[in-house]
């Protein structure tokens, strides 16, 4: 083979790899089906529901382009804050909307009928979650990254844990459990105050956020191509979506439907179980 073919031949195989990791559609498991629910969000990341039925979402960009915006259901949207450092994580808070920053040594915010009040500081503050409207937890997304509980009643911040490598997602189940992934490590780890951090799920693909419901605990990957949309229960995975790109937030948005920010593609996909 001559050297022209031969490199006419690696560009058009590199093309169609780019061809087939950008454009290949989402698989499902049998029983859901895939459909985009709003385009257009360059670096989305967090996703919560919007009282009004939309979304607050935010776009993942480095300070001072990073966003909080309202998505409405018709796709229209509004910039509720301007100016953030990699707004990585949301969630609802009291009467109002917590957000976390990812760019550095950053505070993580409290919006709330127009206004903004910071909570506490963090360091690379990934996701977000919530007890009771009086207690936010968090990661940081760094090497001795710290789980942190923030205290709104009595202001206090107290360290849970302080040996992370580069913590992503955070959750908090109905009875209390939480658990929080591992992106570099491709684990998920259950916490307690008592015991180090006991890894439950492994061998997973850049695990990002993390969702727990009385169905099981849902996770997606953050591989910038063929991420996945996992559900955890019974000591099963089970790959409710594929050949996603770049997943992060996951959250319910009402029976048998879910909303995947899907930051690859740009776009908020809905995944909803067919009856």
């Amino acid at each position: 083979m001559s050297l022209w073919l031969f490199v006419l031949v690696i560009l058009l195989t590199a093309l169609l790899v780019s061809f087939y990791v950008r454009y290949f559609p989402v698989i499902t498991l049998q029983g859901w089906i895939a459909r985009t629910w709003v385009d257009n969000v360059p670096r989305v990341s967090a996703l919560a529901l919007h009282p009004d039925d939309g979304l607050y979402a935010t776009q993942e960009f480095y300070p001072p382009r990073g966003t909080l915006l309202h998505i409405q259901k018709n796709g229209e949207r509004q910039l509720l804050l301007g100016n953030l450092g990699k707004p990585d994580g949301l969630v609802a808070f009291g009467d109002g909307i917590a957000v976390g920053q990812e760019s550095g040594i950053a505070p993580v915010l409290w919006y709330r009928q127009g206004k903004v009040e910071e909570l506490f500081t963090g360091n690379a503050v990934e996701a977000l979650a919530a007890w009771e409207n009086r207690y936010l937890y968090t990661v940081e997304d760094r090497k001795g990254g710290r789980l942190l509980r923030y205290d709104h009643t009595t202001k206090r911040l107290d360290v849970l844990y302080a040996d992370g490598e580069g913590m992503e997602g955070i959750t908090l189940c109905p009875d209390g459990t939480l658990y929080f992934s591992e992106k570099k490590q491709g684990k998920v780890y259950r916490f307690n105050e008592i015991n180090p951090p006991e890894p439950v799920i492994e061998g997973l693909k850049k695990p990002n956020y993390l969702l727990c419901t009385p169905e099981g605990l849902w996770i997606t990957e953050d591989a910038t191509a063929h991420a996945r949309v996992l559900l955890f229960a019974g000591g099963e995975i089970s790959v409710i979506a594929s050949h996603l790109r770049s997943a992060q937030t996951i959250i319910e948005a009402g029976e048998r439907r879910m909303l995947v920010a899907e930051q690859g593609r740009n776009r908020i996909l809905e995944l909803i179980r067919e009856e």
